[in-house]
C-alpha cells in the first residue's frame, strides 16, 4: 500500500506511468547537468546579503557609521493587497528615548487604496472600504553585527518594509476645529521617523482689520497749494510738506495671497510639528477711513499746524515669507505613489540599504518613507489675521524716504491738497504703493517681504474619508 501511493505521488510531480516508469513522458524533456545550470526561475521567497565590505552597504561608508555590520533580507516575490485599521499604535513608549512619551503614536491609523475623495459620503466610504493597499514585494530585513563570527555577532535591527507601496495613510477621525475655528489635532501624537515633503501650493485669504498708531508711527509729504486754488488751478504754486501722523485708524481690505513652500524634510525623535516655508504673494490691499471718518481718520502735523485728512489707496505687489509652523495631528493624510516606506527597530543608528542619505534611523522605533511625498493643496480652510508684526515691516521706520515701505512710498508719492483742505479736512487719494515690480510699478522697484507666520492652520485638503461603512469616525 504505502509503495502505491509513494509511486502514484512520484508519478503526480514527474509524469511517470503505473505500469512501467521506465518510460518517459511525451510531454517532458531531459536535461543535462549544464542545461539545468543555465536555467533561471522565480521562488516564493528570496534571501540576500549585503556585506559589510560590499558597495551597497550605505552603514559602512557613511561618515561614523558602523564598518562591522551587514544586512540580511528575506523578500517574498509577491504582491500584497490589505486594508487595515488599528486603533492606536504605539511603540517605544518610555525606554531609552525618555520616559515619558512614545517614539511613534498614532491614534485611529489606517492604510487602503489610494483615494483623493474628501467629501464623507456613503459612495465614497464603501469606495475606501473596499480597495487595497498593494504592498509590491514586503520583506524582512535584519541588521548583523560581526556577521562572520559566530561567537560574537548579534542583531542590532529589524526592519520590516515593501519594495513599494500604492496607496493611503489616514490618521485620526476627521480634519476638525472649535467654534472659534482653532484646528483638533487628533491622530499623530508624536512621530520618530523620515519623510520628505514635495513643494505644495495653497491659497490664503487675510481678514479684513483695521491699522492704527499701534502699528508705529506714518509720516510722508503732501504737496501743498501755498496761495490756495481758483478755479482748479494753484496760486503761489505747489510745495512739498512733510506730516507725522499722531493717530490714525485705516481700513484694511482683505486679500488673496497665493503661496508656494518649498520641499521640506521631517526628520528626527519624537516629533510633533512641522515647520513649512514659502513665499506668498499678496493681492492688491486697498485702504480707506472707516465710515463716518472719511475726511478725518489721520490727524497729523505739518508745518507746526495739525492737519485732519482721510486717505485712501492701494497697496500692490507685497510678498511675505511664510512660515507654517503645523501639529502633525493636523497632518491627517498621506498619499503613498509608489514610494518604499518601512517600521524599524535598532539598537543604534543606522542607515538601512537603499535609504536616503539624511535617513538614519535612530535609535528606537522608526518609521521611515522613500521618496517626496504629496500632501496636496494647503490652503487654510479658514481666513488667516495679518499679524501686527507683518503690518509694521510693511509700514517702516518714521521719516523713511525708500522705495521699499509704506512711509517710503508716502514720501516718494505726495497727494495734492490746499491749505483749507490740508487744515480742515479732505480725502488724500494717495497714488498707488508699489512694494514690489510689475504690474505698472515704476522701474527697479525693489521687492520688499514682510514675515507671514501661520501656526496651526485647519487644511481643507486634508479632510478624508473615514475607511468605515455606516456613520462610524473609525471602526
Amino acid at each position: 500500500m504505502k509503495s502505491r501511493y509513494l509511486c502514484m505521488f512520484i508519478s503526480g510531480l514527474s509524469g511517470c506511468l503505473i505500469n512501467s516508469i521506465s518510460v518517459a513522458s511525451p510531454t517532458l524533456q531531459s536535461m543535462t547537468d549544464s542545461e539545468m545550470s543555465a536555467t533561471t526561475g522565480q521562488a516564493l521567497m528570496s534571501l540576500s546579503y549585503i556585506a559589510p565590505s560590499d558597495a551597497l552597504n550605505l552603514e559602512a561608508k557613511r561618515t561614523g557609521g558602523d564598518t562591522n555590520i551587514g544586512f540580511y533580507k528575506l523578500g517574498f516575490e509577491a504582491k500584497v493587497e490589505i486594508n487595515a485599521n488599528i486603533r492606536r499604535l504605539q511603540l517605544g513608549c518610555g525606554g531609552v528615548n525618555g520616559a515619558s512619551g512614545c517614539d511613534i503614536d498614532i491614534e485611529n491609523f489606517s492604510l487602503s487604496g489610494a483615494s483623493t475623495d474628501t467629501q464623507d459620503t456613503a459612495a465614497n466610504r464603501a469606495a475606501r472600504v473596499q480597495s487595497d493597499a498593494i504592498m509590491n514585494n514586503p520583506f524582512i530585513e535584519f541588521a548583523i553585527k560581526n556577521p562572520n563570527s559566530a561567537s560574537t555577532r548579534s542583531v542590532e535591527g529589524l526592519r520590516l518594509s515593501a519594495e513599494s507601496v500604492i496607496g493611503m495613510l489616514t490618521f485620526g477621525t476627521e480634519n476638525s476645529q472649535t467654534s472659534g475655528k482653532v484646528g483638533i489635532p487628533n491622530g499623530i501624537n508624536s512621530l520618530s521617523g523620515y519623510m520628505e515633503l514635495n513643494s505644495a501650493s495653497g491659497t490664503a485669504v487675510t481678514n479684513a482689520r483695521n491699522m492704527t498708531q499701534a502699528i508705529g508711527d506714518m509720516t510722508g509729504r503732501v504737496e501743498m497749494c501755498i496761495g490756495g486754488v481758483i478755479f482748479g488751478s494753484c496760486v503761489g504754486g505747489w510745495a512739498p510738506v512733510n506730516y507725522t501722523a499722531s493717530t490714525y485708524n485705516i481700513e484694511l481690505s482683505s486679500a488673496s495671497a497665493s503661496f508656494t513652500t518649498n520641499p521640506a524634510v521631517v526628520n528626527g525623535k519624537r516629533q510633533t510639528a512641522v515647520q513649512l516655508t514659502g513665499i506668498a504673494n499678496i493681492g492688491d490691499i486697498t485702504f480707506k477711513c472707516p465710515t463716518g471718518q472719511e475726511t478725518s481718520c489721520v490727524t497729523a502735523t505739518a508745518l507746526g499746524l495739525p492737519l485732519k485728512e482721510g486717505v485712501s489707496g492701494t497697496i500692490s505687489n507685497l510678498k511675505a515669507n511664510v512660515l507654517v509652523n503645523q501639529s502633525l495631528g493636523l497632518i491627517h493624510k498621506i498619499p503613498v505613489n509608489g514610494n518604499a516606506f518601512s517600521l524599524s527597530l535598532q539598537n543604534k543608528n543606522i542607515q538601512w540599504p537603499g535609504a536616503a542619505a539624511a535617513n538614519i534611523a535612530q535609535q528606537g522605533w522608526w518609521l521611515a518613507f522613500g521618496g517626496g511625498i504629496d500632501i496636496g493643496n494647503i490652503s487654510p480652510s479658514n481666513n488667516v489675521d495679518i499679524p501686527d508684526s507683518s503690518l509694521r515691516q510693511a509700514l517702516g521706520p518714521a521719516g523713511d524716504q525708500g522705495n521699499t515701505t509704506i512711509n517710503g512710498a508716502l514720501y516718494n508719492n505726495m497727494p495734492r491738497c490746499s491749505i483749507t483742505g490740508c487744515l480742515f479736512g479732505t480725502v488724500l487719494q494717495v497714488p498707488k504703493i508699489y512694494l514690489g515690480p510689475g504690474n505698472g510699478a515704476p522701474a527697479n522697484t525693489p521687492q520688499t517681504y514682510v514675515d507671514f507666520p501661520l501656526v496651526n492652520q485647519v487644511l481643507s485638503a486634508q479632510s478624508f474619508v473615514p475607511n468605515c461603512y455606516g456613520g462610524l469616525k473609525y471602526c
